[in-house]
């Protein structure tokens, strides 16, 4: 359809040239070439770059996007909860400036991110004349409503908590709640997949690109069922879980109280832990799917070769690491992500060593757009990495997050906040070090715990290397040094950080 819009803009201007020549009226074209790319960002759920062998769920998605563009090794996101990371990936911020830190209660879920969303990704791609679309999952708290966010020409995005079980939810439909119901045709990754085809299909009918299409399956997330047609057949039937060194960790002593005191009641969780795992690798092989028709259909409307891919998931997931089954912690199973980004250009199958965050995929997108990037995103534009692997991006990053336990009452705050939750944090990371600083005063009062680590020796974060007695002071070099810098990042804007 390229090329025709291109003819299209050459009788425009031939007919502009005749009007100012005095031959006719001026006219404006409405099929104005636009050359710019198209963007398809996949964002999967709670799916860790750890542990998980997710690409032996999806080979299509492998071969289409991860040997055809360039894998970030090192990709991180700053606050591992699924309402944070999403609101971070649409405002390119931490959490200390979109004033999103947890899922739900104060500082949190879509409440907390409501004053923001006249100011992101879509607004500002919307503003520029990008059509924008958002399939699937939203943010926490999003519930039931008929809302749909400044800047989305298409919404289609799940109202309720069904959707996690991909059967029997309601979903906002351009401004209308709608029910699917429990058949095999209304599985949840299969229904967003038809909806972005179609999507695709409507913007080349109607010339209504370049487009971007925030595609957001809750796969693998729990306790979403594998599709009808995976349910009972599929290649993971009798997977086990792989046992990394720091599964169900037996020595705890170093580690903060929380998780000594939780250790006793969250390892009978890890029984639990292999059915988990088959059923998140089967639900992937859905999303593989998807990818596949998303790929195929913009292959068909010859937009493929104009089209940015990035995918990604919104957080990892610890499967049995420290006795842990869930994420929110900023160690790496849970902070880690999977990033992949294909498209025009980018050299097939290469990988880059570079820390890159959730937050840089706005300014990325942005760039590629050809839009200036706002002085108040905390994130980078990640294009001069992905062309180069020995572009420099940065060397520290900020993790944070609070936890929902502290709109509890007293009473029940430490026990929610240490068996079904997390205490709150905040930590730096570089590509050696990891400085975490635990804010335990919401339970019991226990004042501020540190756990560091030198990932060069102890990746699997099994020593910490602060813990009392002697800890801090025989490493007190690095500890200064850190805690420095986890001073600035926590305060940190724009450049800043």
């Amino acid at each position: 359809m390229r090329n025709a819009r291109r003819v299209a803009v050459n009788l425009a201007l031939a007919v502009a040239v005749a009007t100012t020549a005095g031959l006719g009226p001026v006219r404006t074209s409405e099929a104005a070439a636009d050359d710019r790319p198209n963007v398809v960002l996949i964002l999967l759920d709670d799916l860790d770059a750890t542990t998980t062998p997710f690409w032996d769920a999806m080979p299509e998605t492998a071969q289409r996007l991860r040997d055809q563009g360039v894998t970030f090794t090192n990709a991180y996101v700053p606050s591992p909860n699924c309402c944070p990371a999403r609101a971070g990936i649409l405002t390119g911020q931490y959490g200390h400036n979109n004033g999103v830190l947890t899922n739900l209660g104060p500082g949190g879920g879509w409440t907390g991110f409501h004053p923001h969303e006249s100011s992101t990704l879509a607004t500002r791609l919307d503003d520029a004349g990008y059509s924008t679309a958002l399939f699937g999952k939203y943010l926490n708290g999003y519930d039931l409503s008929t809302t749909i966010p400044p800047g989305w020409d298409r919404w289609w995005a799940g109202a309720d908590v069904g959707m996690y079980a991909g059967y029997d939810y309601r979903v906002n439909d351009q401004g209308t709640l709608v029910h699917y119901d429990k058949e095999p045709a209304d599985y949840f990754t299969d229904v967003l997949a038809a909806k972005v085809v179609d999507y695709l299909d409507a913007t080349e009918a109607t010339d209504a690109d370049p487009f971007f299409a925030y595609v957001a399956p809750t796969a693998p997330h729990l306790p979403l069922r594998p599709a009808a047609r995976h349910e009972t057949s599929h290649p993971f039937i009798g997977a086990t879980t792989p046992h990394s060194p720091n599964y169900a960790e037996a020595d705890v002593t170093d580690k903060p109280w929380w998780l000594r005191i939780s250790a006793v009641f969250r390892t009978p969780r890890l029984v639990a832990v292999d059915a988990d795992y088959r059923k998140r690798l089967a639900t992937l092989m859905s999303v593989d799917d998807m990818v596949a028709a998303i790929h195929d259909r913009l292959a068909a409307n010859g937009e493929l070769d104009h089209t940015y891919f990035v995918f990604a998931s919104d957080n990892g997931y610890n499967l049995g690491a420290h006795g842990l089954v869930d994420k929110l912690v900023p160690y790496e199973e849970s902070s880690r992500i999977p990033l992949v980004i294909a498209g025009p250009g980018i050299e097939p199958g290469g990988t880059r060593p570079q820390l890159a965050l959730t937050i840089d995929l706005a300014p990325t997108i942005l760039d590629w757009a050809g839009l200036a990037i706002p002085a108040d995103i905390d994130g980078r534009s990640l294009r001069d990495a992905i062309a180069a692997s020995a572009t420099p991006l940065r060397a520290s990053f900020l993790l944070e997050y609070r936890t929902s336990a502290s709109s509890l009452d007293p009473e029940t705050r430490w026990i929610s906040g240490i068996l079904f939750d997390a205490p709150s944090y905040r930590a730096v990371h570089t590509d050696r070090w990891v400085l975490i600083e635990w804010d335990l005063d919401d339970h019991l009062g226990s004042g501020v715990q540190f756990e560091l680590y030198d990932l060069s020796v102890d990746p699997y974060q099994l020593e910490n290397l602060a813990a009392p007695p002697a800890g801090i002071t025989a490493h007190l070099g690095p500890f200064i040094v850190l805690r420095n810098r986890l001073e600035v990042l926590s305060l940190c804007t724009g450049a800043t950080c």
